[in-house]
C-alpha cells in the first residue's frame, strides 16, 4: 500500500495542514474538501511518497514545532515547510538505507536506530557523513520524547 506525506494550504487562512494518508493526497484534499463545516479550499501544495508516512510525518511535525497552530496545522509559508520537508526526508532516507529496520515497534526501533548510528558514528572518518550521522542521531533522540 502506497504511503504520502503531504502539505495543505487553504484558501481561507494562512494556516498550512502537515499530514499523511494511503490515498493519493489529491484525493485526500478532495475528501476534506466536502466535509460539512469545512470553511475555504484545501490546495494540496506538496505531497511525496515514502515507505513509513506514520514516522516521517512525526518527524515532520517535530522540526516545525515553533510554527505549531494546533492539530496537524502550522502557521508558515507552505514553500519554506515544503524546503523544510524534502530535506528533512532525504536525510532520514540516506541514514535509513544503511541502517536495517530491525524493530517492528516504532519507539523500540528508533532506540535500535540510535544504537546502530552510534556505533556507525564511531567508524565513520567522513566530516560530512559524521554531520549526517550525527544530525540523524539528534533527531531520533528528539522524536523518543515526542508527541503531539
Amino acid at each position: 500500500m502506497k504511503q504520502y506525506v503531504y502539505i495543505f494550504s487553504n484558501e481561507e487562512h494562512e494556516k498550512i495542514k502537515i499530514g499523511r494518508t494511503n490515498k493519493h493526497p489529491e484525493v485526500r484534499a478532495e475528501q476534506l474538501n466536502r466535509q460539512t463545516g469545512v470553511i475555504g479550499k484545501f490546495i494540496c501544495e506538496w505531497f511525496k511518497e515514502v515507505k513509513d508516512s506514520e514516522y516521517i510525518e512525526n518527524s515532520l511535525h517535530y522540526f516545525l514545532r515553533d510554527f505549531h497552530y494546533e492539530k496537524e496545522y502550522y502557521i508558515l509559508e507552505p514553500i519554506f515547510a515544503q524546503e523544510l520537508a524534502n530535506k528533512i526526508i532525504n536525510d532520514i532516507e540516506a541514514i535509513d538505507m544503511a541502517v536495517p529496520s530491525i524493530i517492528k515497534d516504532r519507539k523500540s526501533s528508533t532506540e535500535a536506530r540510535i544504537k546502530i548510528l552510534k556505533k556507525m558514528l564511531d567508524k565513520e572518518t567522513l566530516p560530512k557523513k559524521k554531520d549526517l550521522i550525527r544530525n540523524r542521531l539528534k533527531l531520533l533522540e528528539n522524536l523518543l520524547n515526542y508527541s503531539l
